[in-house]
């Protein structure tokens, strides 16, 4: 094998300059990509569930608010009952969120995507 002419000092800069970059890429922002398209479906989901969580809330207590039952010193109860009508939501959201399947590398491990063995099976009593 023959050995490879000397470099100079800015051609080694260069390389290694180039080396620092492409490793710098590949263990931060290629695991990250993943991470990315999940998040382009999940923020603006969470946004529009907030958002229709919010608006619920406040046509819920508009409507307690008309109620004739809920006018003089009952005017607190239609506030104490969406306040327990959201933690209940938001609790019953988080425990939702706390049950998720697991995403590895951006796939759920039950969905088709995750499955890359191709072989089939064999059949039971063939061996």
């Amino acid at each position: 094998m023959a050995a490879s002419p000397p470099q100079s000092i800015p051609e080694i800069v260069n390389d290694l300059k180039e080396l620092l970059v492409d490793y710098t890429k590949q263990q931060t922002i290629d695991p990250l990509r993943p991470v990315g398209s999940a998040l382009k479906r999940g923020i603006p989901g969470g946004l529009l569930v907030g958002f229709g969580g919010f608006f619920l809330a406040l046509g819920v207590l508009r409507g307690l608010q008309l109620l004739e039952q809920m006018q003089g010193f009952w005017s607190f109860a239609p506030y104490l009952i969406v306040t327990v009508l959201l933690a209940v939501w938001s609790g019953l959201l988080i425990r939702k969120i706390g049950k998720g399947a697991p995403v590895t590398n951006g796939v759920a491990p039950d969905s088709p995507q995750s499955s890359n063995d191709t072989t089939t099976p064999e059949p039971r009593g063939s061996s």
